[in-house]
């Protein structure tokens, strides 16, 4: 006599929001007239989509996917790229929730009109991201947000980021007294603005720590020291900036000075109950490449975080003129014989872009996996002197040349920036 819902979201689980986020709803009076079901989307208590859902042929079941609706409603601030960013920051993650309810006729009811009483979903909570469906068949996406109430002791989890310069942690432990031979390390270069994202699903007035290691040139630790972090709230995303211009400035518990003589670092999350992130290694270029001129590119990876490189090779810069014209007609009553200089051919618009060619240097295979999500990312920044510019990949090609033991890449990215020159007349 009512609605069941049949298959929904985990509530116990942040889902990615450009991934399905599908609902089964099942009712016994699907034999009255006219019946339909009248579902409410929600997003963060707001209804902001109403659909009607028809019974599927031969069944009393129902069907829908909401992530296309709530997608409009997510929005995003990367602190990285702006003029003043905050090094540590958090924003609070959307959350969706569909009611239900049966609408049909029945002899003594006219016009058909709403019937019975309205059924809520969970609540779930999303984030701007796109996984592969690879990894949501296998679930990956549990892996990229801690302390989840029914994950607790289950695993080691990622942040959000492709790149796998990560190793398991050992439960509870400060960074490794030494970094692995077989870690993967990924280098920044001295300035280059980094975050790391995380999503911290947090069970109440549980502390969890940012813990960090320095290491000298021969891999070995040096020093170590934490952030403490309590009673975080669940529903929220974090960025955590790690630049060398401002690893040192956050509120440790044992302050230092970060200088020359700290060749690597690491970073890890951890927490007083069994579940953590992987550790996490980095490299500090204290002496960058200026051969050429350089570019830092962050962009939107597929996990929801953002990635940046700076790509210090041979690099080039063009001006395209993208022009929309009409045809003129110069005759004039006065002078009717034509001439050379007349206008047969008007521009009514005349824009200005700025096209980038870029390119790495040598790339091992796991660095070019974790740059790849850059040639299909939705929204890339560049770097152009002290401000940074919106740009979109408008080419890409992509060099393999491999060694005898080992894959080597060398990547190539044209990035388009929209100047915003126009000259409509």
């Amino acid at each position: 006599m009512a609605i069941t819902i049949q298959s929904q979201p985990d509530e116990d689980y942040k889902y990615p929001a450009w991934n399905d986020l599908n609902f089964v709803v099942s009712s016994t009076n699907t034999a009255q007239s006219g019946f339909k079901i009248v579902a409410n989307v929600k997003v963060n208590g707001t209804t902001v989509q109403t659909l009607n859902l028809y019974t599927y042929p031969s069944t009393i079941r129902s069907y829908c996917n909401v992530n296309k609706i709530v997608q409009n409603y997510i929005t995003d601030v990367y602190q990285g790229v702006l003029p003043s960013p905050s090094i540590y920051s958090n924003q609070s993650l959307y959350y969706v929730q569909v009611t239900f309810q049966e609408f049909y006729s029945d002899p003594i009811t006219s016009p058909p009109e709403l019937k019975g009483t309205p059924v809520n979903s969970d609540i779930i909570y999303v984030w701007r991201a796109a996984m592969s469906l690879q990894q949501i068949v296998d679930a990956d996406y549990q892996l990229y947000q801690f302390d989840s109430a029914k994950v607790t002791g289950d695993g080691l989890f990622n942040f959000l980021t492709p790149f796998t310069n990560s190793v398991n942690s050992s439960f509870g432990n400060v960074a490794p007294t030494n970094i692995p031979s077989t870690a993967n390390i990924l280098k920044i270069k001295a300035s280059q603005i980094y975050s790391l994202r995380y999503i911290l699903n947090s069970v109440n007035n549980i502390t969890s720590y940012i813990r960090l290691g320095l290491y000298d040139s021969t891999k070995t630790r040096t020093y170590s020291t934490q952030i403490s972090l309590v009673a975080l709230d669940k529903t929220k995303m974090y960025d955590f900036a790690i630049g060398t211009d401002v690893l040192d400035t956050h509120i440790w518990d044992n302050p230092f000075t970060l200088d020359s003589n700290d060749k690597y670092f690491a970073i890890l999350i951890t927490s007083v109950i069994t579940t953590q992130s992987k550790t996490y290694f980095f490299e500090i270029d204290w002496t960058p490449c200026n051969a050429y001129e350089n570019y830092e590119v962050h962009w939107l990876n597929r996990y929801g975080g953002f990635d940046s490189w700076l790509f210090d090779r041979r690099s080039k810069s063009q001006t395209e003129v993208n022009q929309v014209t009409h045809k003129n007609n110069p005759f004039n009553i006065s002078s009717p014989t034509p001439t050379t200089y007349q206008r047969y051919v008007k521009p009514h618009f005349t824009k200005l872009s700025d096209v980038l060619d870029l390119n790495t240097n040598n790339l091992k295979v796991w660095e070019y996996e974790g740059l790849s999500d850059l040639f299909t990312s939705p929204e890339v920044y560049v770097k152009i002197n002290d401000a940074f510019f919106s740009c979109v990949v408008q080419d890409k090609q992509t060099f393999q040349n491999y060694k005898t033991s080992d894959g080597v890449f060398n990547v190539n990215v044209k990035l388009k920036v929209d100047n915003n020159q126009v000259r409509q007349w």
